[in-house]
């Protein structure tokens, strides 16, 4: 059985034991280092997200921009729209957060 050690009504310690542990030691097989201790049950946090990483994922996966130039140095519309639709793709599959 896992036990949980509860500070400040948050989990800062987990433990497996046969037996049970001290009487500050929570039962439950489902607390995690982190989660909060609320109403005698244990909420998982809140993920904390980057609001800039859709940047960076979007920086690895855009094509080169030499494609594009070279599409309008040699007049291939097929080769700019192209490289126009992979833009959007990514910036479809890695939204801008609201």
């Amino acid at each position: 059985m896992k036990y949980a050690i509860i500070e400040n009504n948050a989990v800062v310690n987990i433990a497996v034991a046969d037996a049970a542990l001290a009487d500050n030691w929570i039962a439950s097989e489902v607390a995690a280092i982190g989660d909060a201790y609320e109403n005698n049950q244990f909420v998982k946090p809140t993920p904390v997200i980057d609001p800039l990483e859709y940047q960076a994922l979007r920086a690895a996966e855009y094509p080169s921009m030499a494609d594009y130039l070279d599409g309008i140095v040699k007049g291939d519309m097929a080769q700019v729209q192209a490289y126009i639709d992979a833009c959007l793709a990514v910036k479809a599959k890695y939204p801008k957060p609201e």
